[in-house]
């Protein structure tokens, strides 16, 4: 059977060619630096004293997924009714104040599974191509295109980018024309910093909203603003701290509640960022085993048992490891859904088995490293297309920082 192809709603772009001038790169290299710096001072912060330390007077919790929580700043009506509360209990308690927008404030917080290089793996996407690799693994975005590219990655950075982009996202109930499907046109920034002296690394990931005279509104979609910038620490071996923050406008009335629980939606997609960076690391490697192949004029070393558990009942055989091409039974056969590009860049899905010492291998190998050579070598997502592996179907001001003209740099904190 031929791998399943995936509904295409990502295009080159929806507005036509936009031309960046030089002061514009700047702008957006200088804008994109002071988010980070400011949101990073705002993280570390927090993290100094815990972030699992939250004043329930101003937040509460929308959604909690593993071990990551969201939380939205309580309404104007919502805080009203607490401090009757209060007012009510104590009258003479000093109750603090504070000052809420209409617009949802919002972060989460919390750990991830997995090591940093992963996740940064998983979460750069400075092209198409690779917006729908990551798309159909954290199924974050409904439709997007890149507009422009202000910095690519680099063999010194391969995690670092800094583009132009537009989405779309599905809304809840938008299927029923109660509500319109909202885009956004926005920056996207990634890269690694280095935190005081010490050179503490962290990840960091914004978004957050632009407008040039080409992206106009497009027909029967409300267009949106959102600003959120999220960071990764790796804290233990096999444990990253994250932190995120930000607010989505959505452009038009849209009842809070919904806006909270599409906005929550959002920050719970770097839960599956290790899980894209290893799968795109099985993807490379897959295609490291064919060019090793290919050099070794195709001979494959022939198998009569399950390279795992070394049954030789052949009427337990039945799958064919991707990776070494040893035969696996049944209970030694590891299923994974790989995504990959098409020769004409179709988004395609394949289930593929693997055994358990490749799996080990693949994921033992660096993110850092795939994510340089995929940078020269644009085969790597286009693994299975002509592959001899037999695969099934399944299933917003200026900035005062300056940067380096030349390149867009990631920023070196030093809070």
């Amino acid at each position: 059977m031929r791998p399943k192809m995936r509904p295409q709603r990502f295009t080159d772009s929806p507005f036509g060619e936009l031309e960046l001038t030089m002061g514009d790169r700047s702008q957006l290299e200088a804008l994109a630096q002071t988010f980070v710096s400011d949101n990073l001072r705002q993280y570390v912060a927090h993290a100094a004293i815990g972030l699992d330390q939250v004043d329930d007077r101003r937040w509460k919790v929308v959604r909690t997924k593993e071990a990551l929580r969201v939380y939205t700043e309580r309404s104007k009506r919502d805080m009203a009714r607490r401090a009757r509360k209060q007012q009510a209990a104590s009258a003479t308690e000093n109750e603090a104040g504070y000052t809420v927008s209409e617009l949802p404030v919002m972060f989460s917080a919390g750990t991830l599974v997995g090591q940093l290089d992963d996740v940064m793996f998983g979460a750069v996407n400075p092209s198409l191509e690779h917006m729908q690799i990551k798309a159909s693994y954290v199924r974050d975005v409904s439709g997007a295109a890149v507009l422009a590219t202000v910095a690519e990655p680099t063999l010194d950075d391969p995690f670092c980018s800094l583009t132009i982009k537009w989405m779309e996202v599905d809304l809840p109930l938008c299927k029923s024309g109660l509500v319109k499907n909202r885009d956004y046109v926005y920056m996207e920034a990634t890269g690694t910093v280095q935190l005081g002296h010490q050179g503490e690394r962290i990840g960091y990931h914004l978004m957050h909203s632009v407008h040039f005279p080409q992206t106009v509104d497009r027909p029967h979609k409300v267009r949106g603003r959102l600003s959120i910038c999220s960071f990764f620490r790796q804290t233990n071996p096999d444990t990253v701290e994250h932190y995120s923050s930000g607010t989505i406008d959505p452009g038009g009335v849209i009842p809070r509640s919904l806006l909270v629980r599409s906005t929550a939606t959002q920050m719970l997609a770097p839960l599956r960022y290790a899980y894209c960076g290893q799968m795109k690391k099985l993807t490379w490697m897959l295609q490291q085993k064919r060019e090793e192949r290919r050099i070794a004029s195709g001979s494959v070393k022939m198998f009569d048992a399950c390279v795992t558990c070394r049954s030789k009942a052949s009427n337990l055989f039945s799958s064919t490891c991707c990776m070494c091409l040893g035969d696996l039974c049944r209970s030694c056969s590891i299923k994974k859904h790989l995504s990959f590009l098409s020769p004409d860049r179709t988004l395609m899905r394949s289930k593929v088995y693997v055994c358990a010492a490749c799996m080990i291998e693949g994921l033992q190998v660096s993110a850092s490293r795939a994510a340089r050579d995929q940078l020269f070598d644009a085969s790597a997502s286009t693994a299975f297309a002509t592959c001899s592996v037999s695969v099934t179907s399944s299933d917003f001001s200026d900035s005062p920082i300056a940067l380096s003209r030349s390149r867009y740099m990631c920023p070196i904190a030093t809070v």
